[in-house]
Order: C-alpha cells, then structure tokens, then sequence
C-alpha cells in the first residue's frame, strides 16, 4: 500500500504533538494507588534539559515518576479522522482489485 507511507507520516507527527505529562504515582498503606500530577508546559521543556526537569519533578520515598503524553481535543479528533481514513482508503482499494477482477 503506497498510501501508508504518508499515513504513516501524519501519524507519527500526531503521536509526536502532545504534551509531556509527569506524574508520581505512590503506593499507600493499604496498598492503594495515590496520583500526583505535575504538568509540563512547553516552555519548561525549552528552558530546561531532563536532568533539571526530574529534579523539578521529584516525588516522595516509596514513589516513582512516570512521564506520559496529553493531546489535545483536536489532536485527538484529527487521529480518528486518520483512523477513518485509513480504514476507508483500504477499502476502497480493495473494491477497485474487486472491480478490476469482476471486469476481467
């Protein structure tokens, strides 16, 4: 499929365009898990490397840092419009083989 390579391309540019999120995730007494969330903005990325940005985001003794990705409304409406698009563009080629079949 020549159209993936594209596909492909947008996808990784989405996937790439959230914001990094770190978080300290701990465990209580009760072996239950407690949340703190400390969010990374662009400009903090800029201003500062990964070692200075995992001393601003220190958690407690017995807690461990986690760093995931938060997209945006229209970055996550744009990835299931790549989703439709991909699952309507296989088909279609799949429906013009069928054609180019029956036709012969």
């Amino acid at each position: 499929f020549a159209f993936l390579i594209p596909w492909g391309g947008f996808m990784t540019f989405l996937a790439s365009s959230g914001e990094i999120e770190g978080e300290c995730m701990c465990f209580n007494d009760q072996n239950e898990i407690d949340l703190n969330t400390n969010f990374l903005n662009n400009t903090l990325l800029s201003k500062n490397s990964t070692t200075e940005m995992e001393e601003l985001l220190e958690c407690d003794d017995g807690c461990f840092l986690y760093k995931s990705f938060a997209y945006s409304r229209e970055s996550q409406y744009a990835g299931i419009y790549m989703l439709f698009t991909f699952f309507w563009t296989s088909q279609f080629i799949i429906a013009v083989g069928q054609l180019v079949v029956a036709m012969s």
